[in-house]
């Protein structure tokens, strides 16, 4: 009897090993291998290192230029760069085309210098450079907390019908929070905010495109009235739906609606918004349900701001981020400290604990970082599949400018390659010299008119890498 059971035993396995064999069966996977000890030593497989570049930091050309300098010697892949603060701009609306009707007033923070055109300063100098250029745009907080920094053309002034009002009817005010928001739950709004964003994609060459403050101010706002009218409408054909998700579902469409329109304009746009990183806390305070903008494919990447200052809570929320979303969760880092007591370290610390499946991580911010010497923290993190996709950091070094005062100013450059080009313009984009470093023997004579303007600026390709260097002439 046992030798029977026995018998039928061996058959059935046989069958069973014959149907995995046939043609279209899924074939029965191998035991997975332990971890390689090696591990720890292998380059990252993030590809994103990016920082947040604040409106304060791009005021002038120069700024601009150091930005890109620093950015390219840090081996920084891609800037964010704020080109709309509070319903304002640092970019040139309608530029070259008006398909898309923009009005909105110069930034504040360019009224010492109404001409400049942060954004297409940023675009100009990182050409031919592997730094991708995103346009970072706030959306629904569209003043500061003094009214002194708006123009009487202002959103504010000319429609504070589409501001959002609080659960007791009153309507949101500038000095709170980060300032006056709009109401999504406005079709109009909508509207507007798509207008705005389609001019900048359709006017600038732009890498990718920022949402920041793409929420309410919280829970107890959203209450315009013809938002209000809106829901009411809908509830009463379909009660089972509450104010929050109603408020949920305006958000979804602005961000749905925002991408399929600059994605028709530039179709391989980088489309991304910064979030809140605990997805209760972003839904039930804030109606930011990003976890629907993920899975329904509205955002190429989401940045979490996981400013946390404490590793174990910082390791909580980078654990927490379901595995599901991890390749397009890119981690917003704090680099800034008020106090002064956030060191480099902390910073270090925080990058070992991001599991190797997140696609990389963002600085906030480049002001934070410069301010408080981070720069070893943001150089010491790379990215690439491997070394070899790594650019050459120590390359970026073999360079060097001296400038002297005789009778004359002279620029000497001084590099150990035998491979290599070298123009040298004025911050007019005037060329000043040009050459190879092979054959470059002599010092270069600055006019003195070009003092001035202070500053020179030196393009240069190594190795097929192109670089930028601002030369202080004082």
């Amino acid at each position: 009897m046992k030798s029977t059971k026995i018998y039928f035993l061996l058959i059935i396995i046989f069958f069973i090993s014959i149907k995995n064999l046939q043609p279209g069966a899924s074939p029965v996977s191998p035991p997975a291998l332990p971890p390689s000890e090696d591990i720890e030593n292998d380059t990252y497989h993030q590809k994103i290192k990016a920082m947040w570049v604040t409106p304060w930091d791009i005021d002038t050309k120069q700024k601009v230029l150091k930005i890109v300098e620093n950015a390219i010697d840090w081996g920084v892949t891609d800037l964010l760069v704020e080109v709309r603060y509070r319903g304002d701009a640092l970019y040139k609306p309608n530029k070259v085309y008006s398909d898309f009707q923009n009005s909105e007033p110069l930034s504040y923070i360019l009224r010492n210098n109404p001409d400049f055109d942060a954004l297409e300063t940023f675009i100009h100098y990182t050409r031919d450079t592997h730094i991708k250029i995103h346009a970072w745009v706030t959306v629904n907080v569209i003043t500061t907390r003094r009214l002194d920094t708006i123009q009487p053309t202002h959103l504010y002034y000319t429609h504070p019908h589409w501001l959002t009002y609080h659960s007791s009817g009153r309507r949101i005010h500038y000095d709170q929070f980060e300032g006056a928001f709009l109401d999504p739950g406005v079709p109009d709004v909508k509207n507007y905010l798509i207008n705005i964003f389609a001019d900048i994609v359709q006017n600038y060459d732009i890498d990718g495109f920022h949402l920041d403050y793409i929420r309410y101010p919280g829970n107890e706002y959203g209450h315009n009235p013809i938002s209000l009218e809106r829901f009411n409408r809908l509830s009463s054909h379909h009660s089972i739906i509450s104010f929050q998700r109603w408020k949920e579902l305006q958000l979804n469409e602005l961000v749905q609606r925002i991408g399929e329109t600059i994605k028709s304009i530039k179709p391989n746009l980088l489309y991304t918004a910064a979030v809140f990183p605990n997805i209760d806390t972003a839904r039930n305070r804030y109606a930011q349900n990003w976890y629907e903008w993920l899975d329904n494919n509205f955002l190429d990447y989401t940045f979490i701001m996981a400013y946390q200052t404490r590793n174990n809570d910082f390791e909580q929320i980078v654990d927490k981020i379901p595995e599901r979303f991890r390749e397009k969760v890119v981690i917003g880092l704090r680099a800034w400290s008020d106090e002064g007591t956030y060191g480099v370290q902390n910073i270090i610390d925080k990058i070992k604990m991001i599991p190797r499946n997140y696609p990389g991580i963002c600085f906030f911010s480049y002001g934070g970082i410069v301010s408080r010497n981070y720069q070893s923290a943001v150089i010491d993190y790379m990215v690439g599949e491997t070394f070899d996709d790594i650019k050459d950091t120590q390359s970026r070094h073999l360079l060097d400018t001296v400038v002297y005062h005789d009778q004359h100013i002279y620029l000497n450059i001084a590099s150990n390659h035998n491979i290599g080009v070298w123009v040298l313009y004025d911050v007019s984009d005037n060329v000043l010299a040009k050459g190879q470093f092979s054959d470059f023997d002599k010092a270069i004579m600055i006019p003195d008119k070009l003092l001035e303007d202070r500053y020179l600026v030196l393009k240069y390709e190594i190795n097929g890498e192109n670089f930028i260097k601002l030369i202080d002439l004082h």
